[in-house]
């Protein structure tokens, strides 16, 4: 099965060639219950009656992996 995610949101020029953009497609940490490092990205897993491994790739796993995974902390 393959799904493509997208954002629903509005996207706002900062910069020439910079835009960025608002997006529906969020993850709240707090219903996070593991994280996987890929070769080109990560998957998660919510909390959910259903869970399954959402993936997400994005060139650099390990990299976007600690990013995600300790950006809880940064949360206060």
């Amino acid at each position: 099965m393959h799904y493509s995610g997208g954002s629903s949101g509005v996207g706002f020029r900062v910069a020439r060639g910079v835009y960025v953009r608002t997006g529906g497609f969020r993850v709240r940490h707090d219903r996070i219950v593991s994280y996987t490092p890929m070769e080109d990205g990560f998957s998660l897993t919510r909390d959910r009656a259903n869970a399954r491994p959402e993936m997400f790739r994005t060139g650099d796993g390990w990299f976007t992996y600690n990013i995600v995974a300790n950006a809880q902390n940064l949360e206060s």
